[in-house]
Parts: structure tokens; C-alpha cells; sequence
């Protein structure tokens, strides 16, 4: 047991979720371009150009797609004057769920298309916080009465 807390305690730094995003993107990366590459040698987040970004730009039309016609069947069953008696709670509460992920999923569409330099640019703001806190070992808070705490 001592052994896995040993080894748990030194992978810790390394899971973080900006460290996963960053497997997660050299990952999908192989499989389709991101809409922002990190630099290999520097982990620096840069926009990918337009012409790369093409399966990008189709897959986020077809969910645009799939999110309409989801948005169709829940609307024609909900204004429909006789009802769909295939039509029962669990589809409906699957569609509901679909249209939320469908939603968030075109939000973080729309931020990626219209946002990517920023994006990049809170991408190494946070790289630059993790080089602190990784140095001084301290993560700083402000507590109640907005006094900094260590």
C-alpha cells in the first residue's frame, strides 16, 4: 500500500487537466486536426491554419445538423396533436439530454471558431502558473477577508 501512495504521490503532478488536455490534443491530434496545435518543443498553444481545420469545420456542420434535427423531432412531437405512441419518457428524457450536449457542444464550437487566440493565450497564462507552482510548491488563496493565504 505504502508503494502505491509512493507512486501515486509523485504521478500527482503530472494529473492535471492541463496535462490531460494536452494528451488528449497530441491524441485526437493523429486522428483529425485541433482548431489549436501545441508546439512540441515549448508546449505553447498556437492557432492551426484555416486549410488543416477542414474535417474540423465538416464535423462541427454535421453536429450542427444532428442538433436541428434533433431540435425538429422533440419540437413536431411536443406541438403535435396526436402523439407518437412509440413516443414514451425514456425518449424523451434522451432527447432532452442529446439537445443539452448537442447545445454545449455548439457553444464550444462557436468559442473555438471565434475565440482561438484567446484561447492560446489562457492556455499559456496557465502554463506560466503551473511553472510557479511547480517551483514554490504553494498554491495561493485569498481567504474570507481577502487576505492572501498560503
Amino acid at each position: 500500500m505504502n508503494r502505491l501512495k509512493m507512486r501515486l504521490s509523485q504521478l500527482a503532478p503530472t494529473l492535471t487537466a492541463y496535462d490531460a488536455l494536452q494528451r488528449f490534443t497530441i491524441f485526437s491530434g493523429s486522428l483529425y486536426p485541433q482548431y489549436f496545435e501545441w508546439d512540441r518543443s515549448s508546449w505553447k498553444a498556437h492557432p492551426t491554419s484555416k486549410i488543416k481545420l477542414i474535417p474540423w469545420y465538416a464535423m462541427s456542420i454535421l453536429l450542427s445538423g444532428f442538433h436541428m434535427f434533433s431540435l425538429f423531432i422533440v419540437l413536431r412531437e411536443i406541438l403535435a396533436y396526436e402523439k407518437d405512441p412509440d413516443f414514451n419518457i425514456q425518449i424523451g428524457i434522451f432527447l432532452m439530454l442529446n439537445i443539452c450536449v448537442c447545445s454545449l457542444d455548439m457553444v464550444i464550437i462557436a468559442i473555438a471558431v471565434g475565440k482561438v487566440d484567446e484561447v492560446c493565450f489562457v492556455f499559456g497564462n496557465l502554463q506560466g502558473l503551473k511553472k510557479i507552482v511547480m517551483k514554490h510548491g504553494k498554491v495561493c488563496f485569498f481567504g474570507r477577508k481577502g487576505k492572501m493565504m498560503w
